[in-house]
């Protein structure tokens, strides 16, 4: 069986090694970006990809 916190602490670290590598180091408090507006958009996308995989799946 596997272990649930160890796949996605796997998944984290891939998540940063990829941030690491497009933006040129970790991602910083510091940055300029605003992070609430980043988390909104980022689920607003997370919502359009659970309904496109619920309607592939034809379950609503």
């Amino acid at each position: 069986m596997a272990d649930v916190f160890a796949e996605v602490k796997r998944d984290l670290d891939a998540r940063n090694e990829l941030g690491t590598s497009l933006y040129g180091g970790p991602l910083e408090v510091i940055d300029k970006r605003d992070w609430l507006l980043e988390a909104y958009q980022e689920a607003l996308d997370l919502v359009i990809y659970l309904r496109a995989e619920l309607m592939r799946r034809g379950a609503i």
